[in-house]
């Protein structure tokens, strides 16, 4: 867990447990719950909830969103920490019958882009959007096929 303010995040990983090595990680619990790390520290953690980013206001550039729950404050939340042209990857799991994002992209607009993917086994939807209108390059160094 970080011991001073964090006044700028590249990549957030809410609900992380440090898949992606370069994201700071936003999760309540301090140790891994999943894979064989299960117990072991979270590296690069910081407390809290997606429903209350403990960051200061435009200070995220990238977020990642995985199997975390979509909840309004959440969104408003994350919205009020990235940067204007930010990136946010959002990956859950994609039943036949409905869309995870379509929340999503009532409160944000439609994402920039959108695809099905196998991960770890499972067909997910990946969805991109780049928040405040303003379009930059979203290319993630982990937005590749991990299955």
């Amino acid at each position: 867990m970080f011991d001073q303010p964090i006044c700028f995040v590249h990549q957030l990983d809410i609900g992380g447990e440090g898949r992606h090595a370069e994201a700071w990680n936003l999760n309540p619990r301090a140790t891994k719950t999943l894979g064989p790390d299960a117990g072991q520290p979270i590296p690069k953690r910081i407390a809290g909830r997606a429903e209350a980013i403990p960051l200061p206001d435009a200070s995220v550039a990238q977020v990642i969103v995985e199997r975390t729950p979509l909840r309004d404050k959440s969104l408003a939340e994350i919205a009020r920490v990235t940067i204007p042209g930010a990136c946010v990857v959002l990956r859950h799991a994609r039943p036949p019958w409905s869309d995870p994002h379509k929340q999503v992209a009532q409160f944000w607009g439609p994402p920039t882009q959108q695809r099905l993917r196998r991960l770890a086994g499972q067909i997910v939807q990946e969805s991109k959007f780049i928040l405040h209108q303003v379009r930059m390059s979203c290319r993630h160094p982990n937005v590749v096929d991990e299955s």
